[in-house]
């Protein structure tokens, strides 16, 4: 087998379409894994079906193996332990079931160009939870797609080369069916706040006042508080498209929800979301003093400083005392 150095850890069968490479079926030993974006001088162009599955389906074509660097050398080659995966830009074709059964894959990240998806790529991905959208242009429809293959609950990020544009939460959601057996048919019914996310694209693209539109609805849904505030605060972190009346709304919730929601940004942000939010929320002294408590306890540091910084401005400075001689 062909050996050349790479970005990552690969064993490739592919064959050459037109002026690109179409990866018949990619392997690796790697858990953040880095698709290549050229392979033998040539872009990667198109994965096949089953092209990153957890199991080989047998594919024949010419082989190569890319040899990067291991911190693992024990690894299984297997894409079932994979854990994220980049793809590279330039993919025009996504195969039917392309990374189906990779159970552990908890991260993908794409580039949204026009790209022609197959079947259920993303079929018993079971652990997918992160989403990374690079999008160098207009809303091409990778993310609807994504989001109608999956139930479950789904932390989007959609960048541009200027960094990070929006923050999105797709709340998880369960298709019940249910025999129906006198009218000899199966009853459909949902189950969870995230039907109406999932589904909010029209022609395959995400408009803002849609999505924000569905806030009023499922605030009324007990037991999902944690849910909620974390999808308002993110669309007041970062609040692309956003209109003053949801915002107002938004600002309303994590108000009321201050206290949960900073407790969640000390445990999974950094200073500048920490920061962000004493700018957009209102602490009183004492929750800050909790606040300070918790990120001491966590070892959070800068979290912890930027919360005695705001602490001091809170306190009055009291009388001021002077020396006279």
């Amino acid at each position: 087998m062909r050996q050349i150095p790479g970005c990552g850890n690969w064993r490739i069968r592919y064959e050459q379409k037109n002026s690109g490479i179409a990866i018949l079926r990619a392997e690796t030993c790697d858990a953040e894994a880095v698709l290549p974006e050229e392979l033998l001088g040539l872009p990667v162009t198109e994965l096949g079906d089953y092209a990153l599955a957890a199991r080989d389906q047998g594919t024949r074509g010419a082989e190569l193996e890319m040899i990067g660097r291991r911190t693992d050398q024990e690894a299984e080659w297997s894409n079932r332990r994979m854990r994220s995966l980049r793809l590279p830009c330039g993919i025009r074709r996504i195969g039917n079931y392309a990374f189906m059964g990779a159970f552990y894959m908890e991260r993908f990240e794409f580039c949204d160009e026009p790209v022609e998806w197959g079947v259920s790529p993303f079929m018993n991905c079971m652990a997918l939870h992160e989403i990374i959208v690079n999008r160098p242009g207009e809303d091409q429809g990778g993310l609807a797609k994504i989001c109608g293959e999956t139930d479950r609950e789904l932390d989007v990020q959609i960048r541009d080369a200027s960094g990070m544009r929006a923050r999105l939460l797709f709340p998880e959601y369960a298709e019940i069916w249910e025999e129906n057996t006198p009218a000899r048919q199966f009853d459909h019914t949902t189950d969870g706040a995230g039907y109406p996310y999932h589904h909010v694209f029209r022609d395959r693209r995400l408009h803002w006042k849609d999505y924000d539109g569905l806030w009023e609805k499922s605030r009324e849904r007990g037991g999902i508080e944690d849910v909620l505030t974390r999808l308002a605060w993110f669309r007041l972190r970062w609040p692309e498209g956003l209109e003053e009346q949801r915002r107002r709304a938004y600002l309303e919730y994590v108000t009321e929800n201050r206290e949960r929601l900073m407790r969640w940004v000390l445990e999974n942000g950094d200073g500048t979301d920490l920061s962000r939010l004493l700018e957009i929320v209102v602490y009183t002294p004492q929750q800050l003093r909790e606040g300070c408590d918790f990120a001491r306890e966590s070892g959070e540091v800068q979290s912890l400083a930027v919360l005695l910084s705001r602490l001091r401005g809170e306190q009055p400075a009291g009388r001021r005392k002077r020396f006279e001689l």
